[in-house]
């Protein structure tokens, strides 16, 4: 899995002084989202290592593209980060007729780190591989009224998403209960 890189609208003049002032830290999620949470555990011994303050502003939104945005519109000059992810901050713009930024806007600065993704099902779905589930889903999706829910979150669902045959519904405590098994 792609790893969630540090992006800055403009590269910094002169490394030697930096940071000289406090350095803001857009992500596009909520507080508490893993990628929050990655922001926060990185950016505190960064605080404390550069003696200036990482300041981690959460602006979730537009799968991303609200945070993008703005780092896209702040002042050049490397004290506007963002924590960019492959689907919100990379896809989402180059699918997007309006978007406000260019995945080319920004200039790469680390990769900060790797984050896994898992599939879960109910155990109760006969499905018992990834291979098993797209079956299962492809023959749902023809078959509308069996398919009670499907949760699906990020922009590389999509195309499941703008598909009139699929029901997604958000991932909350009704898909959690689904995939427990107890289902309303």
């Amino acid at each position: 899995m792609a790893a969630p890189p540090a992006l800055s609208a403009q590269p910094v003049r002169d490394a030697a002084s930096y940071p000289s002032k406090p350095v803001r830290w857009v992500v596009g999620f909520t507080a508490g989202a893993s990628n929050d949470v990655i922001a926060r555990t990185v950016g505190a011994p960064l605080s404390e290592a550069w003696g200036q303050q990482f300041i981690i502003d959460n602006r979730p939104g537009a799968t991303g593209m609200i945070a993008g945005e703005i780092v896209a519109r702040a002042v050049p000059d490397g004290y506007t980060l963002l924590l960019a992810t492959g689907g919100p901050n990379t896809i989402a713009p180059l699918l997007s007729r309006k978007s406000a930024y260019r995945v080319e806007d920004f200039d790469y600065v680390s990769v900060v780190a790797y984050t896994p993704l898992i599939i879960v099902v109910t155990p109760s779905l006969a499905a018992k591989t990834p291979r098993e589930l797209v079956e299962y889903l492809t023959r749902m999706l023809h078959k509308q009224s069996d398919l009670k829910c499907l949760a699906l979150c990020g922009i590389d669902f999509t195309a499941f998403q703008n598909d009139k045959r699929s029901l997604p519904c958000p991932l909350s405590r009704k898909a959690a209960a689904g995939l427990s098994g107890d289902w309303e």
